[in-house]
């Protein structure tokens, strides 16, 4: 089992895995191992036939090894922690035209891996703008915007109901 805080990264963040392997079987797990790789998928139409031609390529960014599994014991690793390169593409699956299909599309996972043959992948969404933290930026428009003491209040009532839910 992989443990993620959330599923949405900067470049740059450290994604932090809490990696734990419960082994049922008679079997022990070899060379378990935690890495990020890029998906990247490529379309093209056919000018002649109505065809549409994919490629899929894998690049691996890093890969960490946590060890072995006994059989029938369940290991808990020690936290994971991968950093997604600052020079990476975002996370990529729209065309920009609005069209059915994108050209190009760039998707990232995360993927537990361990022999004889288990495979666990988490998809991540990896942006340049970061991501929206609600408390947060109510807690900023509440320091930036001090002016009276009534609008004080109003959005003081708009931050607390906002950390409420």
């Amino acid at each position: 089992m992989v443990s993620l805080p959330r599923t949405a990264f900067r470049l740059g963040e450290a994604v932090e895995a809490q990696v734990t392997g419960n082994n049922r079987t008679r079997k022990g797990l070899k060379e378990c191992a935690l890495q990020l790789s890029m998906k990247t998928q490529f379309e093209a139409m056919s000018r002649y036939e109505h065809v549409n031609e994919k490629k899929l390529s894998e690049h691996l960014i890093e890969l960490v090894p946590l060890g072995r599994v006994r059989a029938r014991h369940k290991q808990v690793f020690a936290k994971c922690c991968i950093r997604i390169p600052e020079g990476a593409p975002p996370t990529q699956n729209y065309h920009r035209d609005g069209g059915d299909t994108a050209i190009i599309a760039i998707h990232y996972v995360l993927k537990f891996i361990a022999l004889p043959g288990i495979e666990c992948e988490i998809p991540l969404i990896v942006t340049s703008m970061g991501y929206a933290d609600s408390a947060k930026h109510a807690a900023f428009v509440l320091h930036s915007q001090r002016k009276s003491p009534k609008t004080q209040r109003v959005i003081r009532n708009i931050v607390e109901e906002k950390l409420m839910c």
